[in-house]
């Protein structure tokens, strides 16, 4: 977005958005990130529902042209050619929701929800944001490819779709809101993952575990702050020694994260067996199998292509249940945890269960 609208330069951009996103994080923490969180999906919201109407409304016809393009277009089945679309297609478009399930940043917000009883409406209001979400930013590409067809810059590159449609059809102080949505959608996602990582690396990695809590909680929550700004530097100098397009960068991060952990949540939730090793196990498993997969291209009728959450997660889970039979049962303080949030239907009683 700088690098469009103001021509920062992309080394540049990627150090002013980290100094911008860092800064609220490291002094507000999670309560900051949890409570810009919510105007931020507002805002991104608000974008993607009045950038599409308001060209759906100035333009004549806006999907006419395509059926007449691309004959294929509006069959879910098929290609724009009107070709099948392939097993390829389907496993990959089903790894973004597998990629769901392994979300940290989105199970850090369950988490940390004040009260048990606020989970149901919390979900209702997630699962209605990202409908929503989802529905206009496939409307905008519907419409604003045939808006800014004219325009070979968003044919080189779709992704600033949104950037150009902002500037070329409103009012310079009406596209400076729109663009915060943009700036919206990069800080929720950034703060949350920094937050997140130095997180876990104070309070999981058994080394600095050890010495986070071997001090006071005043030097944890610094220890914490300084790990945080050492994520977010080694995320920085990535970013600008292997710049790649946004797309490929979601998807093999979010590819990533359904393959460690979306098979591991869902088998700690409904599987009373499953255990530490199995856990570990699959964890690893779909690391590696996602971390191979999404440097590979093409193969036998483009197998490699498919997104790297559906072959880490189909590969993952049979090894999650088989390592989770050859060893030992969960202690019966485990068990005692999850009878306590997946009581047994019948003692529930024919009521409850009703």
């Amino acid at each position: 977005m700088l690098e469009n609208v103001f021509g920062v330069p992309h080394n540049p951009s990627v150090i002013i958005s980290l100094v911008a996103v860092a800064s609220y994080t490291f002094i507000g923490g999670f309560l900051a990130v949890s409570k810009t969180d919510v105007f931020q999906a507002l805002i991104m919201l608000a974008g993607f529902i009045v950038l599409p109407l308001t060209m759906i409304f100035i333009m004549d016809a806006p999907f006419q042209a395509k059926g007449a393009a691309d004959p294929g277009f509006w069959n879910p089945l098929t290609d724009a050619e009107g070709n099948s679309v392939t097993v390829v297609f389907f496993l990959t478009t089903i790894g973004w929701g597998l990629g769901g399930f392994g979300s940290h940043r989105v199970l850090q917000c369950f988490m940390a929800v004040e009260r048990e009883d606020k989970i149901p409406s919390s979900r209702n209001i997630s699962v209605a944001w990202v409908t929503l979400i989802f529905s206009f930013g496939l409307l905008l590409g519907l419409v604003g490819l045939e808006g800014v067809g004219r325009l070979e810059e968003a044919l080189a590159d779709p992704e600033r779709v949104y950037l150009i449609l902002s500037q070329v059809f409103f009012h310079p102080a009406v596209a400076g809101l729109l663009l915060t949505a943009v700036i919206a959608a990069l800080m929720s996602t950034a703060d949350s993952q920094l937050l997140l990582a130095s997180a876990i690396a104070t309070d999981d990695l058994p080394l600095i575990k050890r010495f986070s809590y071997s001090i006071g909680n005043q030097t944890r929550v610094w220890l914490g702050r300084f790990l945080l700004t050492v994520v977010g530097i080694i995320a920085a100098a990535i970013s600008i020694a292997s710049p790649d397009s946004v797309f490929n960068l979601v998807a093999y991060a979010w590819g990533g994260m359904g393959a460690a952990f979306g098979q591991v949540l869902i088998l700690a939730l409904y599987w009373r067996r499953f255990n530490f090793a199995g856990a570990m196990a699959s964890i690893v498993t779909g690391t590696v199998v996602a971390s191979i997969w999404g440097y590979l291209s093409g193969g036998p009728g483009g197998l490699w292509d498919i997104l790297p959450a559906t072959p880490g997660f189909i590969i993952a889970t049979p090894v999650a249940v088989a390592v989770t039979y050859l060893t030992a049962p969960p202690s019966r303080e485990v068990l005692a945890v999850f009878d306590q949030v997946n009581p047994p239907r019948e003692a529930l009683g024919p009521s409850a269960a009703d």
